[in-house]
């Protein structure tokens, strides 16, 4: 493309090391301390609730940015295994898979060893059958053949004995030839050949072999063998008591009811028999919203509340708060300067955070990040299209406004369509002609026939003043009025 755009960055949903709302970093703060406590009581299994988009992610992933800074990786590791990535995934063999790899690549359990014991694990063992066949060489067929003389020489040897002499002569002569053979192989191998060489490879020093390979595959390891093979991985991992392992089973919440509660019988394996003495080094993390549970045992076992389970299973529950709201403002501005870069520094930044603050907040629940981000993707997309051919605060409100407009033509050209608060932050008296152009991805020269042509051109043939009288107050209706009519008297 030849002309000059304005770049656009798409923010990813991925967690982020940097703690923008500060609570995020207190509690991995707190979790880290949990961790490297050396204390005798077995604190194992912890939560950390928080609603979709509270940042739950973000707290583990500033963890292990506070475990690297504290040089703690060589003997603290964080496994993040993403229930939601892998359904539909066999769960146990998947998890232990996963585990494993991780393992092998922080170099605390052995390569060649642990690469057979997945392969078994995950029912995926080639076994391979090799037979070897041997073959002659040119001197060995010659021999065999001359085996064929012996039984004819030693009748011949007999019978010449009683009746004639010469017979018997023949008959020797004959039993002789497979003793010349190998002499003369002998002899002509040594004249050729100075290597001292093993006789029986004059004759016999070829093979064939076959090849057979079979591949195994079984279902699913039951809950006994897994907790096996977890336990003799773990035993592997965790040799000395310097080393902790905490495992994170991230987003539980967001699976269908059936495979969380498979999920969830899982982890009790990992402490199950208490007489390991890693399991005091052993940590189980789980982020979930705690809603989202709630359905879960309101769908799956009527009388059991979700409450009463987790306290059940959980020793430690950490609370990640919604962000405070006077910190989302410098969230969101970073987050609009890194999707819009040319537009750095700029007053219409501002103007986008406050429309945001009027509209864009959720009034049933807390703001989080997720819900920032998302609203900036919307942005970014629709400034990809119209780059800065619509001004960028109403590109911003058209997507705060978006899911209203039903029918353009009415709702567009209502009085009270936007707040007086937006409409005195946009300072855009023809917000409905690019509101249109974006509607109908028409440009915004165009927008307003599109929107209005016909609805004026039919007012005008039936004398409809009502209608004309509520467009009128549009920006730009004359110029209908005077296109319908120049159109008419053609």
């Amino acid at each position: 493309m030849s002309e000059k755009r304005c770049p656009t960055q798409f923010i990813t949903d991925e967690p982020v090391e940097k703690d923008f709302f500060g609570s995020h970093e207190r509690v991995a703060k707190a979790l880290l301390e949990l961790i490297c406590r050396e204390t005798p009581e077995k604190v194992n299994s912890i939560a950390l609730e928080g609603a979709w988009g509270s940042g739950k992610s973000t707290v583990i992933k500033i963890l292990t940015r506070l475990i690297k800074e504290n040089q703690c990786d060589r003997e603290i590791a964080v496994f993040i295994y993403d229930t939601w990535a892998h359904q539909g995934d066999s769960l146990r063999r998947s998890f232990m898979e996963r585990l494993i790899d991780f393992l092998i690549d922080k170099g605390w359990v052995d390569k060649e060893k642990w690469e057979k014991e997945k392969a078994l694990l995950s029912r995926r063992m080639e076994e391979t059958d090799i037979t070897t066949t041997p073959q002659l060489t040119g001197w060995g067929k010659i021999l065999a053949v001359s085996f064929g003389f012996v039984p004819l020489g030693m009748t011949m040897a007999t019978i010449g004995s009683d009746v004639q002499p010469l017979f018997r002569y023949i008959g020797i002569s004959l039993t002789a030839i497979p003793i010349l053979v190998v002499f003369v192989a002998v002899i002509r191998n040594k004249l050729l050949n100075q290597k001292d060489e093993n006789t029986l490879l004059i004759f016999l020093n070829q093979t064939k072999e076959v090849q057979k390979t079979r591949t195994i595959r079984t279902p699913d390891p039951t809950t006994v063998e897994f907790a096996e093979k977890f336990k003799k991985l773990l035993n592997d991992a965790l040799p000395n008591k310097e080393r902790k392992l905490v495992i994170v089973m991230d987003n539980l919440d967001r699976l269908p009811p059936q495979d969380a509660l498979q999920v969830w019988a899982t982890m009790r394996t990992f402490f199950e028999g208490g007489d390991r003495e890693w399991q005091n080094r052993l940590y189980l993390l789980v982020p979930f919203a705690p809603e989202a549970l709630s359905r879960l045992w309101e769908d799956s076992q009527k009388g059991s509340t979700a409450e009463a389970f987790i306290e059940k299973t959980f020793q430690v529950r950490f609370h990640v708060p919604p962000p405070v709201l006077s910190d989302w403002n410098t969230f969101m501005k970073e987050q609009l300067e890194k999707a819009l870069p040319q537009h750095r520094g700029k007053t219409e930044i501002d103007a986008i955070i406050r429309l945001f603050r009027l509209k864009g907040l959720p009034g049933n629940r807390p703001l989080t990040p997720r819900d920032i981000k998302l609203f900036v993707n919307r942005l970014g997309a629709i400034h990809t299209q119209w780059q800065d051919e619509i001004p960028l605060p109403v590109q911003a409100a058209y997507v705060l406004y978006q899911d209203r407009i039903k029918t353009p033509s009415e709702d567009l050209t209502k009085d009270n369509f936007l707040d007086k608060e937006v409409e005195a932050i946009l300072r855009e008296k023809e917000w409905q002609k690019y509101f249109a152009a974006i509607y109908f991805n028409v440009p915004p020269d165009k927008a307003l026939q599109v929107l209005i042509g016909q609805q004026v051109e039919t007012a005008l043939s039936k004398g409809d003043a009502e209608t004309l009288k509520r467009y009128e107050k549009i920006p730009g209706f004359e110029q209908i009025v005077e296109k319908t009519l120049d159109q008419q008297f053609v």
